[in-house]
């Protein structure tokens, strides 16, 4: 693989990583949040990939380490988002103020 195809890859995952970590750093919406961790969990991968790339055996763990980590994530998301959602009956996170109590 050349030198500035991983270069690419190394921009294009940090990129990722970035997006992510703004959209749930910034965002109220536990949709929007779990979007975020999943363009995070993006980035991540195409690192692995990057370091499959470099370490040929290593491939094979990658992708089923990539595999149970993403089940995992999707797992306790959901259950986050649902329990939540039972307690408050609404997806945001945070509220916002009523414009008659500022």
């Amino acid at each position: 693989m050349s030198e500035l195809l991983i270069e690419i890859y190394k921009i294009t995952a940090s990129l990722l990583l970035a997006l992510g970590l703004g959209t749930v750093l910034s965002s109220r919406s536990l949709v929007k949040m779990l979007i975020g961790a999943e363009v995070m969990f993006n980035g991540s991968l195409l690192y692995l990939a990057l370091i499959g790339t470099v370490y040929p055996y290593a491939t094979a763990i990658f992708a089923l380490l990539a595999i149970l980590i993403a089940s995992i994530e999707l797992l306790l998301a959901v259950s986050i988002v649902i329990l939540y959602y039972r307690t408050h009956r609404e997806p945001e996170v945070i509220k916002t103020i009523p414009e008659g109590d500022r």
